[in-house]
């Protein structure tokens, strides 16, 4: 398998955790693909250590991701919602295909909708 980087278009790199995060040795026996100059990476599925979650990300859509999955978190914990149901959801406001839609695929300007779609929802 073959992983692109988003930013530098250069073929990403499967490293294990002790790459991306050497001082938490928990993290030592997963595997990430990883665009060292671009500082951006994604981990991979368990028992799949090839298969990527989502598209390498850099620092700020690392954050961005973050903030997008506390707030669907949060609102479909509120809710009582499975969490496949909510992801169901958010798909449709977001005009995405069914079983299209995951945080980590997301780039800026969809985290940046997410954020802004459970924010508003919590005020109701």
């Amino acid at each position: 398998m073959q992983v692109k980087c988003p930013y530098c278009h250069r073929d990403a790199e499967l490293v294990t955790g002790q790459v991306i995060y050497p001082t938490r040795p928990s993290f030592h026996n997963s595997y990430f693909w990883s665009c060292a100059p671009c500082a951006a990476y994604v981990g991979t599925h368990k028992g799949k250590k090839h298969k990527p979650l989502g598209t390498l990300a850099n620092k700020f859509l690392r954050m961005l991701r973050c903030k997008a999955h506390e707030a669907f978190d949060r609102y479909w914990q509120a809710q009582r919602m499975r969490r496949s149901e909510a992801y169901n959801e958010l798909g449709e406001a977001l005009g995405l295909p069914e079983g299209k839609c995951h945080i980590a695929m997301f780039d800026v300007e969809t985290c940046h909708k997410v954020v802004d779609l459970y924010h508003w929802k919590g005020k109701r």
